[in-house]
């Protein structure tokens, strides 16, 4: 019996499937059929419901999709690379924000982008790895700020809701809230 090999499925790796099946303007139920698979079972791949994909039938769907097998692995483990901010690079960022006299954390994150690609591009390493390498890290940057801004639509969504539940105001509070972290501050200092 052969050994079957699988490859971790993530978002990334759905998402790509998914857009090159839309490029190629395929239906989830022609794809499943090229492949020899149902279509709840690609649809599960494309909505990455699954672990893990067949090495054999990630083949096939490159195959089919006519994407290069190894670009779609290697896009994927490069986008695994990827960065989440902690608290304690928010702080740097916010030092280096005030520092620089930048007016947002997205600029002084692009700053930091630039810097980075301008740095390496110095040495030798060829500009379709730096192309790839700025995709990797604006990709990252916007996945970044999407979470930030989900966080904060669940923030407002949180509020509306105790005040429709239980007649708080959230205006107050969030004055209240920003008043005691600015005392916080001026404490530190």
């Amino acid at each position: 019996m052969a050994n079957k090999s699988n490859i971790e499925l993530d978002n990334v790796l759905a998402s790509s499937l998914k857009n090159a099946r839309i490029r190629k303007q395929y239906s989830q139920d022609e794809i499943a059929k090229r492949v020899g698979i149902s279509r709840p079972k690609y649809q599960r791949i494309e909505s990455c419901m699954m672990n893990s994909v067949d090495d054999n039938l990630l083949r096939k769907l490159a195959d089919v999709l006519e994407v290069d097998y190894t670009s779609l692995v290697n896009d994927r483990m490069m986008y695994k690379t990827t960065f989440n901010i902690t608290k304690e690079m928010r702080l740097e960022l916010l030092h280096l924000k005030d520092s620089k006299g930048f007016n947002t954390i997205s600029e002084t994150i692009k700053y930091c982008i630039d810097y980075t690609l301008n740095e390496n591009s110095k040495s030798n390493v060829s500009t379709e790895i730096m192309i790839d390498v700025r995709e990797a890290i604006v990709n990252t940057f916007i996945q970044e700020m999407d979470k930030l801004s989900h966080a904060h639509e669940m923030d407002v969504l949180i509020l509306q809701y105790l005040d429709d539940k239980y007649g708080t105001n959230s205006n107050e509070l969030r004055t209240d809230i920003e008043q005691y972290l600015a005392n916080i501050k001026h404490s530190k200092k």
